[in-house]
């Protein structure tokens, strides 16, 4: 019998070590769990969406489209707001579905410092000079700014007429590229 009590012994004290004392790290797991299991919740989440045709097709011959803005003097730049000829360019919308009764176009891009109106020149670009993108009857269109509605008719070739010209900015002018380069963006309603 002497030899059952100290396993007796050892069995007790490892019980109630399990039950009666359950040491801190092992509570605070346990609430963790019990917490989240509390917290739980089934949530139905809808998705809902449509497939459609295409609004419109931009026709271009060129792709990206491009405004060829001529040679200048730097002379004619002397003078801040000195500006080159307007150079006319066209968007053709075609095959429009019959919802679509307008579309606003406006330019993203980056804005000039001393006007944010204008777009700027590209960075291979020389500075001082920016561009003015103007409308079919060449009232500035600001850059990164929403369109003005333009109508558009289903089925026909609507042609969009804009312009573009440089505006100095802080002459003199030196002699290099001038190319900058606007995101195209269309608005359909």
């Amino acid at each position: 019998m002497s030899a059952a009590l100290p396993f007796t012994r050892r069995c007790r004290q490892r019980h109630s070590t399990l039950t009666g004392r359950v040491p801190v790290r092992r509570f605070c797991t346990l609430l963790l769990f019990a917490s989240a299991c509390l917290q739980a919740h089934d949530v139905m989440l809808q998705v809902t969406g449509e497939i459609v045709n295409e609004a419109c097709t931009l026709n271009y011959r060129e792709k990206p489209p491009e405004v060829a803005m001529g040679e200048w003097e730097t002379t004619h730049f002397s003078l801040p707001g000195s500006a080159s000829d307007h150079r006319p360019f066209t968007l053709v919308l075609s095959q429009c579905i019959n919802a679509i009764t307008g579309v606003r176009v406006s330019f993203q891009g980056e804005a000039a410092a001393a006007n944010p109106q204008l777009l700027k020149l590209d960075q291979q670009s020389i500075s001082g000079l920016a561009i003015e993108l103007s409308d079919a009857n060449r009232e500035p269109l600001a850059i990164n700014q929403r369109g003005i509605r333009q109508p558009l008719l289903p089925e026909v070739d609507n042609v969009l007429h804009f312009h573009a010209r440089y505006i100095s900015l802080t002459p003199p002018i030196t002699a290099g590229a001038a190319n900058a380069t606007a995101l195209l963006s269309l608005e359909y309603d």
